[in-house]
């Protein structure tokens, strides 16, 4: 792939999201749509509720604070979920990728 053109949006742009949880294999389950239109720098800002973990991309780990004495946490996950952002003609904008971590379920198992 070549490299990515930057897009500078107009105030107003209409802009719609999808948000999908990718599975181990990286077949990509959607989770919700949503869209919105550009404010006056050209940024879109909007609340995107992806609700509960989809897919097989959802994986189980233990993990503590850095604090003395840690307060540990059980975690189900999924590393590959993302949202990409595309224009009313189904154009992507160029940084419509946005990657982020799906928490599924936290679970406390105490301060040692």
């Amino acid at each position: 792939m070549g490299p990515h053109r930057q897009y500078t949006l107009a105030p107003g742009e209409h802009i719609m999201v999808k948000a999908f949880d990718r599975s181990r294999t990286g077949a990509a389950t959607l989770l919700t749509t949503t869209s919105g239109y550009t404010n006056v720098s050209g940024n879109l800002v909007i609340p995107v509720n992806v609700g509960v973990c989809q897919g097989q991309g959802t994986t189980t780990g233990d993990f503590k604070t850095t604090s003395n004495p840690a307060d540990h946490w059980r975690i189900t996950y999924n590393p590959n979920s993302y949202v990409v952002a595309y224009l009313d003609n189904q154009a992507k904008v160029a940084s419509s990728y946005s990657y982020f971590t799906h928490v599924f379920s936290e679970t406390y198992l105490g301060r040692y």
